[in-house]
């Protein structure tokens, strides 16, 4: 099949939709790719197989664990974007969560920046309060972040 693929800080998202096709091995090919703005058309021997437009945003990662000791709910959540997302959380959990909670994040203006003698905390945690947190709540992930949130249960 034939696909589009992004990649943004080492890792691969698909873009659009997979068609049908193969590549012949010990054959020529015409391919043109054309981008324009946010519009991205392909063409294989003089045929359109992807035109795009709007592309979609690029996918969060996340990880859920439970802490059995304390019954808290930790969320791991990696935006690899360079926008900030706001994002709907819905947890589907016997028991309620409480309404306050910490969120712990490291983020950085480039994916690229890393800590260095010079700069031993460029990225590093900030950790802040959190509230209005429950089932269902809205949450903005960073740019280039990795967020743990940490949810206990309603008490």
């Amino acid at each position: 099949s034939h696909g589009i693929e992004k990649s943004i800080a080492g890792a691969k998202y698909a873009v659009g939709q997979r068609v049908g096709g193969k590549i012949e091995p010990n054959r020529w090919y015409d391919i043109v790719i054309e981008v324009k703005g946010t519009h991205i058309k392909c063409s294989l021997d003089g045929n359109v197989i992807h035109e795009l437009d709007d592309l979609p945003p690029v996918p969060m990662d996340v990880i859920a664990n439970r802490i059995e000791k304390t019954i808290e709910l930790i969320l791991k959540v990696v935006n690899v974007s360079d926008t900030a997302r706001e994002t709907e959380i819905n947890l589907d959990l016997p028991g309620e969560i409480a309404a306050k909670g910490e969120a712990v994040t490291f983020t950085s203006a480039s994916p690229d920046d890393e800590n260095s003698f010079a700069q031993p905390e460029k990225v590093s945690p900030q950790t802040k309060p959190v509230e209005g947190l429950g089932k269902r709540f809205k949450y903005t992930f960073l740019p280039y972040s990795l967020t743990v949130l940490r949810l206990s249960p309603q008490k």
